[in-house]
């Protein structure tokens, strides 16, 4: 059974939230894509829906590996993610004009 998009994408922004509540409102956005097979363009697009900001993600310290030894180097590895701040803003709607009747 396929979901319909307008139901799929409610569904999306709900695993969205529950993943800020989980995650203490910050989120990597490479963890999540992966999970749910999506583009991070879009996944992005649906965190934005929510009213969270593009953030860099300070990730665990990466590893270099030199020869055959594997040593822990200071850089942080910075990932893209989303972050939900307060107050929320959240993304203009179209808003039509309304037409003056005389």
């Amino acid at each position: 059974m396929r979901v319909q998009k307008p139901l799929q994408d409610k569904l999306v922004n709900w695993i969205c939230v529950t993943t800020l509540i989980i995650d203490m409102f910050i989120v990597k956005l490479q963890n999540i894509t992966s999970d749910l097979r999506k583009e991070p363009a879009r996944v992005a697009q649906h965190y934005q829906s929510v009213g969270c900001k593009r953030v860099v993600v300070r990730g665990a310290p990466s590893l270099s590996n030199t020869g055959n030894q594997e040593t822990e180097t200071q850089e942080v590895a910075k990932e893209p993610g989303m972050q939900l701040t307060a107050p929320l803003k959240f993304p203009e709607a179209g808003i039509r004009n309304k037409r003056k009747r005389t």
